[in-house]
């Protein structure tokens, strides 16, 4: 597989480790109590903006690093603009209005179209269902204050990886409940991926129409809400 597909792939895999889907979660597991007073606190939330960046490790050992920005807002919308670290130009975007879920490429001029998630996944869903998580310690004090858990990944996000991962280690922030840092560890303990995210603002206010999205002229749509791919031009 290609570098660059690989680490969008992964990608997908970090940022929808949350997502309430069957193939996630077999069984429920129960959380441990830290665990489940942070999750409520994110629930409280209505809204935030975070940056984040995302460092992903090839089978050679290359190292690829991403970033971009994150808005979300409830009830269930939310943004993403994901471009390669260093460049101007956006790489990815992704927009959910609530109904209908838009992943646009720019370079290849290329749209999905998809039925939105029952509940959009991002860092106020901390905790993978399914997957079970065990606290390991509190790390700070005062407002930057996270505390670690530590699970096993499910294999819905590890299957594809070109390198073995054993461990999910996510760093959650003890006053909002919000993800900090996110991480896919080997056999030795070390990263093959980790997702930081880093000045987060939350019960923001954004513009009116920051979770719509209109296809450029010229853009192929591929509609994946029912059925089989529909392509249409705008």
């Amino acid at each position: 597989m290609k570098k660059e597909s690989w680490v969008l792939l992964v990608f997908l895999f970090v940022i929808e480790v949350s997502r309430p889907m069957a193939v996630f979660a077999e069984e429920p597991v129960p959380l441990p109590k830290e665990a489940q007073e942070l999750a409520a606190k994110a629930a409280a939330l209505k809204s935030y903006r975070t940056q984040f960046t995302l460092e992903a490790q090839e089978e050679s050992g290359e190292k690829v690093r991403l970033e971009g920005t994150l808005l979300f807002q409830r009830p269930n919308q939310r943004r993403l603009e994901l471009r390669l670290v260093g460049s101007s130009e956006v790489h990815q975007i992704l927009v959910s209005d609530g109904k209908v879920e838009w992943q646009y490429d720019p370079a290849e001029k290329r749209v999905y179209r998809l039925a939105n998630a029952p509940e959009v996944p991002g860092p106020h869903r901390p905790f993978a269902e399914g997957a079970q998580f065990r606290f390991v310690e509190r790390r700070g004090d005062g407002p930057e204050a996270q505390i670690r858990f530590e699970g096993v990944p499910l294999s819905a996000i590890t299957r594809d990886s070109p390198v073995p991962i054993q461990t999910l280690r996510v760093d959650v922030g003890e006053q909002d409940g919000l993800v900090r840092e996110l991480s896919l560890l080997d056999n030795k303990n070390q990263a093959v991926l980790s997702q930081r995210y880093h000045h987060v603002e939350t019960n923001a206010v954004f513009p009116v129409g920051s979770f719509t999205f209109a296809p450029p002229a010229g853009t192929t749509i591929e509609d994946l809400t029912q059925g089989p791919p529909k392509k249409e031009k705008p």
